[in-house]
């Protein structure tokens, strides 16, 4: 089924033909300068300890540490420098929970490619300088 990666999927029922909806390509951030913020919004239910943020080169899958924050600061500043030299990036951000127990439980990763992120479609940076 090559090229169909971007298309949502609905079964109606397993009787009926499925629909098949095209998504929205994400859309690319273009940075001039050598920083930028990201921000995201808080968990809708539960207030986390922490964030950690993540990033890849767009297209790839495996997602390399950034950084973290602290309980309710929702925005990190991001500099190139930082990174590992590509041109294209994909950035992500988890939530950390402790525990009763002290444990440590940390959420998925939302991803700026995510089609709940703004805008729908999603999002990837590309650098320019």
């Amino acid at each position: 089924m090559k090229g169909l990666n971007n298309y949502f999927y609905l079964f109606i029922n397993c009787f009926s033909p499925i629909i098949i909806y095209p998504l929205p390509e994400p859309e690319i951030v273009v940075i001039k300068s050598s920083s930028f913020t990201l921000q995201w919004d808080n968990p809708e239910y539960v207030t986390p300890d922490s964030f950690n943020l993540y990033y890849k080169q767009h297209g790839t899958t495996v997602w390399k540490p950034l950084g973290n924050t602290v309980t309710n600061i929702t925005e990190f500043l991001i500099n190139y420098s930082a990174l590992d030299g590509g041109i294209f990036y994909d950035f992500g951000v988890s939530a950390v929970y402790i525990n009763d127990d002290s444990t440590i439980s940390e959420s998925t990763i939302h991803s700026s490619l995510d089609r709940s992120a703004v805008p729908k479609s999603g999002w990837y940076i590309k650098w320019v300088f």
